[in-house]
């Protein structure tokens, strides 16, 4: 059995070892995939809005459905989208302007990497990225805790920095890795 209480330094040896699984087509695809989401969400309208739109609705969702379900939304169609109520009035709100705290780290920071696919600062880490830095291939899902989600975020920033990328590079790159080889 696996501990869930590992250092920074073992997550950044599981990450690193994600990052060196990647086939080439990977490393392309996890290069460019924050840069075509911020070009797909500028197509939309205001990329700050269609991001966290996009965001809100990610949970439980693979990528093609969350953006059927942000094209739902905008086109006023809610009873196709799977979502609660609480994050279509959030989606509503983002109408408005930014309205995601930073304290609702993947949500926050899965808008703010969508928007501005230059920043070094943050990583997104959601139920997949939190796996790979435990390297747990099952499907039991693990607890993102606020000191997981910090520890995980700097272990992704530590092999960017060794591998001369940003956090959330190694992040999409070892999300592709993980989603061709465990199937999900």
């Amino acid at each position: 059995m696996k501990t869930l209480k590992l250092t920074v330094k073992q997550q950044s040896n599981r990450v690193n070892k994600w990052l060196k699984l990647a086939s080439t087509a990977d490393i392309t695809d996890g290069m460019q995939w924050y840069g075509d989401a911020n070009r797909w969400a500028s197509g939309l309208g205001d990329v700050a809005t269609i991001a966290q739109i996009t965001s809100i609705l990610s949970a439980q969702c693979d990528w093609n459905g969350n953006k059927k379900n942000v094209a739902n939304f905008l086109a006023g169609q809610h009873a196709s989208i799977f979502a609660s109520g609480r994050q279509l009035t959030e989606c509503a709100n983002a109408l408005e302007g930014w309205t995601i705290p930073e304290n609702r780290s993947k949500t926050f920071r899965f808008a703010a990497t969508i928007t501005d696919p230059t920043r070094s600062d943050i990583v997104v880490i959601d139920r997949h990225a939190i796996k790979i830095a435990f390297d747990q291939l099952d499907s039991k899902e693990i607890c993102i805790t606020d000191k997981r989600y910090r520890d995980a975020e700097q272990a992704y920033q530590d092999v960017a920095q060794k591998h001369g990328l940003l956090g959330h590079q190694v992040q999409a790159i070892c999300w592709i890795t993980y989603k061709r080889t465990v199937s999900r």
